[in-house]
């Protein structure tokens, strides 16, 4: 609360839901191929960088191993099996993507439900976020773009939410 100001919310990142919004709502593909120099989008904290020793003392990628796969799957709520979508963990994992704009929405709508009954967030209430983008003296234009860009898909989950009316702004800041 010390870093808010008059009209200005910043708790808002203290919500669970506002924060798996924030997630969902990022299509980093789009991200990747257009805004960084990146090879492929993250989908979860470890990525093909990390080797695994299996239980037959092998050691494999660890985003190859099932129970990475299965990790994407369960966090991102894609089920598989007989009469779903995906017959395969395999299946199911390719189809991992971090994006679904419709559930953004719809978590944050549930932010800010919680946020009213809680009294953390009144109605045209703008949300600011600082983003730290480097610890250098000044933010380069690229950093710069790659904010703009997190800001319109933050800009795009909040439509049709209780926190339209104030809006989001998400700011570049060196540390």
């Amino acid at each position: 609360t010390a870093r808010e100001s008059a009209g200005i919310n910043k708790r808002i990142l203290t919500v669970k839901d506002f924060r798996e919004a924030f997630s969902l709502c990022i299509d980093r593909t789009a991200f990747t191929t257009q805004f960084t120099a990146a090879a492929a989008p993250g989908y979860g904290l470890l990525n093909y960088m990390y080797h695994a020793i299996l239980e037959d003392g092998s050691e494999a990628c660890y985003r190859n191993v099932p129970a990475a796969k299965q990790a994407l799957v369960n966090l991102y709520g894609i089920e598989y099996g007989e009469g779903k979508e995906y017959a395969t963990l395999a299946e199911a994992y390719k189809a991992v993507s971090g994006y679904d704009l419709d559930a953004a929405k719809a978590l944050m709508q549930e932010a800010y439900l919680e946020c009213k009954a809680n009294g953390t967030y009144t109605d045209g209430q703008k949300i600011s976020l600082d983003l730290i983008v480097t610890s250098r003296d000044s933010i380069s234009e690229a950093a710069r773009k790659n904010a703009t860009v997190l800001d319109a898909f933050l800009k795009e989950a909040i439509k049709g939410t209780g926190f339209e009316a104030g809006g989001i702004e998400l700011n570049p800041k060196n540390l």
